[in-house]
């Protein structure tokens, strides 16, 4: 049985690029605000909180792992993994863990190289300490550090999220997607509900178990823009760019309105709403974009997520999320001796990025691009033509 061509939908990478970008702006961001023994930045200095939620793009990397992982299950014949089990859980270790496990290598590095990384400072990298203990370094080497509260911020913050996306793995090809083929997206969401709810009911809201209905969203996304039997249906007959919009206000409601908190995981009703409506609009959106190139008619928006600067930006996207946090608190932590304002700190770190990003791109030359599979240039055709010939 011939399998379908291999796609590659290139604004997919832009989404990832500019979503890394963001995060790193974000915890700029925090790294300045969160400085308790320096003055408040100008007032002017507010229409920066934009960058306050960043949280709100690993949503977005939940949903588009979902998506992508269930492309080639939905367009093959008979809905199963390319290689079987094995195959994907090689696939996803190659591609996942040399990376991860440098990042904590050079994390370790940063910490023993810098000391003002190893003492208490005032500033957000304070929950990365202490980093050197046995049991964290453990549970960061076998990537279940995510499940603990005392361990999951430690040495690299943003590693909590390669851990969970990690363990999703494997309810994905043992579990979700099992249930997807007995019983439609209805299993899969319904399993993916009850995993994600019970944490929240049993007291663990900080293991963010509702990312996991982020990602069976994903998969529904997948299907319904791919999928041979039954998805062009919803694909044509929904208005995607409607939903998208009715999901992102009530979210930019609680946010700027009633002053929502993205990291209040006590309270985590208003939490969980907010990302799970941010994850259906990701869903409406991916459905639209593909219904726009399966009718050759690529928005404004896609272009730009396409173009060549966004895609590459999203070659290295898994390596700049990676390496940036250590990164900033290597430049801001030694900067504090010299009593900076929160507003000259901000530029400073903000004129860093081009250094920061070219580190993070050096560092995925080295241990995340030989461990992937070929993929297009960035000069790659036009996003319509890649998705026409699927």
């Amino acid at each position: 049985m011939s399998k379908p061509a291999r796609i590659h939908l290139s604004y997919l990478d832009g989404l990832r690029g500019w979503a890394s970008l963001f995060v790193v702006l974000h915890h700029i961001w925090q790294f300045v605000v969160g400085q308790v023994d320096r003055p408040r930045p100008p007032r002017w200095f507010t229409i920066m909180t934009i960058f306050k939620y960043g949280p709100l793009a690993v949503t977005l990397f939940i949903v588009l792992s979902g998506y992508s992982l269930m492309i080639p299950v939905a367009r093959s014949e008979d809905g199963s993994l390319s290689g079987g089990r094995a195959g994907f859980f090689w696939r996803r270790a190659r591609r996942i863990l040399p990376a991860y496990y440098a990042t904590v290598v050079v994390s370790l590095a940063l910490l023993l190289l810098v000391p003002a990384m190893n003492r208490a400072s005032g500033t957000q990298w304070d929950m990365a300490l202490p980093a050197l203990d046995a049991p964290n370094l453990l549970l960061h080497g076998v990537l279940f550090h995510n499940l603990f509260e005392q361990w999951q911020w430690k040495l690299n913050p943003p590693l909590w999220s390669v851990a969970l996306e990690w363990q999703i793995y494997f309810l994905f090809a043992l579990v979700l997607l099992p249930l997807w083929r007995r019983f439609g997206h209805v299993g899969s969401l319904a399993l993916a509900a009850v995993v994600g709810l019970v944490p929240l009911l049993l007291g663990l809201a900080h293991i963010h178990s509702w990312y996991v209905v982020s990602f069976a969203l994903g998969m529904c996304g997948a299907t319904i823009g791919f999928s041979k039997t039954g998805g062009s249906a919803w694909l044509e007959k929904v208005p995607w760019g409607a939903v998208c919009l009715l999901c992102l206000a009530p979210v930019a409601l609680w946010l700027v309105v009633l002053k929502g908190n993205l990291n209040d995981v006590d309270n985590w009703v208003p939490l969980v709403l907010a990302h799970l409506s941010v994850s259906v609009a990701a869903l409406a959106f991916l459905a639209r974009s593909t219904r726009e190139l399966t009718e050759q008619r690529p928005s404004l928006v896609l272009r730009a997520l396409s173009h060549r600067w966004s895609v590459a930006l999203g070659s290295f996207s898994y390596s700049l999320y990676l390496l940036h946090y250590p990164l900033l608190a290597a430049i801001c932590l030694p900067l504090r001796a010299y009593q900076l304002s929160g507003l000259t700190l901000f530029v400073v770190l903000v004129a860093s990025l081009p250094v920061i990003l070219a580190l993070c791109h050096f560092f995925h030359l080295l241990f995340e691009k030989p461990f992937t599979g070929s993929r297009p240039s960035p000069k790659a055709a036009a996003p319509a033509a890649t998705i026409a010939g699927s």
